[in-house]
């Protein structure tokens, strides 16, 4: 009797193993493939054995949506930074989390990481922090869900490294309240500070401009749009001489172009009163991308947003001294990188 118990007692335990594997082998829904459905295990297969040499962090995090264009959006930005020096990247996408598991939603190129994170060549320089300032989550419904954005990198000696930034996206709209409408620039009290340099040693002059009409709007804790336009005329440097030429049609040929533009696309959400503002510039008739850590500060009725603008010049048309269109310039040659601080004050 004892041998039969034993023997049914094997049976059972036998048919519980089979029952196991095959719960552990269905196939997750047909919709959404998982990455990897292995128990007890965290991170998905393709991440799994790198070690970590990099950190990558998203801001805000968690994220609430705001509502746009009859769209639900989770605006935030993304940043990623090499903690082993200097590498390459590889690879880099997303994955977000599923009933199946992790699913792998994205696997994109080291062109498009260059152009999306301003990163040259997809080289990343030890310690730079490179950002996407809009990385953001759009869909027609209300939900909250988790992603995480991956980055695979190869440093000179082939070795390859990992770093990875977890997102919540939250089911929770932006209060409406947020909305604090628009503010126009006061000339008076607005303030904008050029500097240009020298391709050699740390020679640099400095001069300023005067800002004409301009505004901002402030909507769901983002700038949603708005307009600086900066009047060309009044460029000034107390050496007149350099400020005639500086208007010639050598740099900013302010006869024809009176007025230089940046019009404001949005920003990333405002956190700690900063913020990294996107839209174009235009300058002598070119206009061209830019994006700026800006710093925001709202009491009452008035908003005032500084920050530094480093363009390089040549990108607009404004060639002479250039060392990349000139020989033979010595130091006479005239740096491409130009470097714009403002002071807005609004209300």
């Amino acid at each position: 009797m004892r041998t039969a118990n034993t023997l049914l007692l094997l049976l059972v335990i036998a048919m519980i193993h089979v029952g196991c594997q095959q719960q552990n082998t269905l196939s997750p829904a047909p919709a959404l493939e998982a990455d990897d459905t292995e128990a007890d295990r965290l991170l998905p297969k393709l991440l799994r054995g790198l070690p970590v040499g990099l950190v990558g962090a998203h801001d805000p995090n968690p994220v609430n949506a705001v509502f746009e264009d009859s769209m639900y959006v989770w605006k935030h930005n993304t940043t990623i930074r090499s903690v082993v020096g200097d590498v390459k990247l590889i690879e880099f996408g997303s994955f977000v989390w599923t009933d199946a598991g992790w699913y792998h939603r994205l696997a994109d190129t080291p062109e498009q990481f260059a152009t999306i994170y301003d990163c040259p060549n997809a080289e990343l320089k030890g310690g730079v922090v490179y950002t996407d300032p809009s990385s953001w989550r759009r869909q027609e419904t209300l939900s909250g869900g988790d992603a995480l954005w991956y980055y695979i990198v190869e440093d000179a000696n082939g070795k390859r490294w990992k770093g990875t930034a977890l997102v919540e996206t939250e089911a929770t709209l932006e209060p409406a309240v947020r909305d604090s409408g628009t503010y126009t620039f006061l000339p008076g009290l607005s303030s904008l500070q050029w500097t240009g340099y020298g391709e050699v040693g740390d020679y640099s002059l400095t001069g300023q401009l005067k800002v004409s009409s301009s505004h901002i709007r402030f909507a769901a804790n983002t700038i949603t749009h708005g307009e600086v336009v900066a009047d060309m005329r009044s460029l000034h440097h107390e050496d007149a001489n350099l400020m005639e030429h500086l208007k010639s049609p050598d740099f900013f040929d302010v006869e024809r172009f009176s007025e230089a533009r940046f019009s404001v696309s949005g920003s990333t959400p405002i956190v700690n009163d900063t913020c990294t503002v996107l839209g174009s510039l235009t300058i002598r008739g070119t206009t061209n991308p830019v994006k700026f850590a800006a710093r925001i500060s709202r009491q009452g009725e008035r908003s005032t947003v500084t920050g530094t603008l480093e363009l390089d010049r040549t990108r607009f048309g404004i060639k002479y001294g250039s060392n990349s269109f000139f020989d033979d310039l010595g130091d006479q040659a005239i740096s491409n990188v130009m470097r714009v601080e403002f002071n807005l004050v609004a209300e």
